[in-house]
């Protein structure tokens, strides 16, 4: 359940309406960022004791997801975790033809990946 505040969702109609491209991408791409914190918000909230043991009523699970939605809100409003600003540059990227990871960084980095590996076998002579 995502909480819609009825102030602040005909501010985002307009930015839809009457923004331009980038304005209206970069509410979307704000709203995905919402979305995807408040969904990771609840499965960590599934993991916790009090979830588990069954005292959850109805009343505490809707007061649960308003705060989720209102945490995860304020999270992507306030752009610290990067998701929508990461996501908007792959995107820039794309549209102008440069791929988000070229084959000889991914190439570079397995190889890094498996020397460690190996590093780590002929140190404890153990395999992995």
């Amino acid at each position: 359940m995502l909480y819609v505040n009825p102030l602040e969702a005909r501010a985002t109609s307009q930015a839809f309406v009457g923004g331009n491209k980038e304005a209206r991408e970069k509410v979307a791409l704000q709203e995905l960022e919402h979305l995807f914190l408040f969904t990771m918000l609840q499965e960590m909230r599934k993991t916790t004791q009090l979830t588990k043991s069954g005292d959850n009523s109805s009343e505490q699970q809707t007061y649960n997801e308003m705060l989720d939605d209102a945490l995860s809100g304020e999270m992507s409003r306030s752009g610290q975790v990067g998701l929508a600003k990461t996501i908007e540059t792959q995107l820039r990227a794309a549209e102008k033809g440069i791929p988000a990871r070229r084959p000889d960084q991914v190439k570079a980095a397995a190889q890094y990946a498996d020397n460690q590996k190996e590093f780590r076998i002929q140190a404890t002579g153990v395999g992995i």
